[in-house]
Parts: structure tokens; C-alpha cells; sequence
């Protein structure tokens, strides 16, 4: 399972927002066109799930850019 890092009582301002959606929108295209089962139906649920923590605790750790974020998410994904 992969470490989540956080700050306890960080808060994302709406620019930051943009990023981690952006973060979060690129890493589920790329991962959910592998056509794998664990990113369709019930189980893409959770993997929604997992990439939108990993992308609040990489960014709560400090990375801002979208693609930074999530290269390290798909590289994650993809080991698991």
C-alpha cells in the first residue's frame, strides 16, 4: 500500500484546487484507458477513490504542479 503523506488542518485555495483537479483528471485518463478491471465499474470506484488521496497528500507534502503529481499517481497505480 503506498504512504499518504498529509498536514493535518492544510487548506487548498481555489488555485490550488485547479491543480489537484488537474492532477487528478490526468492521472484517471491515463490510468482508466488501461482497460484494466480494477478501474471499471465497483473497484474504479475505490481506484477514484485512492488517486484523489494520493493527490491531496502529494500536494499537501508541497508539489503544485499537475503533472509532477500525477506522474508520481500513475506510477504508483501502476505497481499496484
Amino acid at each position: 500500500m503506498t504512504a499518504l503523506p498529509t498536514v493535518p488542518g492544510h487548506v487548498f485555495e481555489p488555485g490550488e484546487m485547479a491543480i489537484l483537479d488537474e492532477a487528478f483528471r490526468l492521472s484517471w485518463e491515463t490510468l482508466s484507458a488501461e482497460d484494466e478491471p480494477r478501474f471499471r465499474d465497483r473497484q474504479g470506484y475505490y481506484a477514484r477513490e485512492t488517486i484523489a488521496r494520493m493527490v491531496i497528500g502529494r500536494a499537501s507534502a508541497g508539489e503544485r504542479d499537475p503533472r509532477v503529481l500525477s506522474r508520481g499517481i500513475i506510477t504508483a497505480m501502476s505497481l499496484g
